[in-house]
């Protein structure tokens, strides 16, 4: 598992990526994390956290299912994703948070 206390200890924005290598949606949320880390640049922080069995229950994030996205802003989770998503909905989440930490947004066409 990564290791996400020492990651979540970081000021600002952290996206983290729950998943197996079973999950298909796991697989499909690739080519979304290349595009955020791409717009967003050093204003989000993509991690991914690879979930071994029996880890879900456990898990002090409260991931109940993968793949799970968890936005975290200054090492709390502020909000939190399980299933396949659009695009737009994390995008949503991530630009309001940058508005009030007062941090340009960029306005990206899903």
């Amino acid at each position: 598992m990564t290791d996400l206390p020492a990651v979540l200890s970081q000021a600002g924005l952290v996206l983290v990526e729950f998943w197996t290598p079973d999950c298909l949606f796991s697989r499909l949320f690739l080519p979304l994390r290349t595009r955020l880390a791409g717009y967003y640049g050093e204003r989000l922080s993509l991690r991914r956290c690879r979930l071994q069995d029996g880890e879900l229950s456990a898990s002090p994030w409260g991931v109940a299912g993968v793949p799970a996205l968890v936005l975290f802003q200054d090492g709390r989770p502020v909000r939190r994703w399980v299933g396949e998503v659009h695009v737009s909905v994390v995008i949503h989440a991530i630009d309001a948070r940058l508005a009030e930490a007062g941090t340009k947004s960029t306005e990206i066409v899903p």
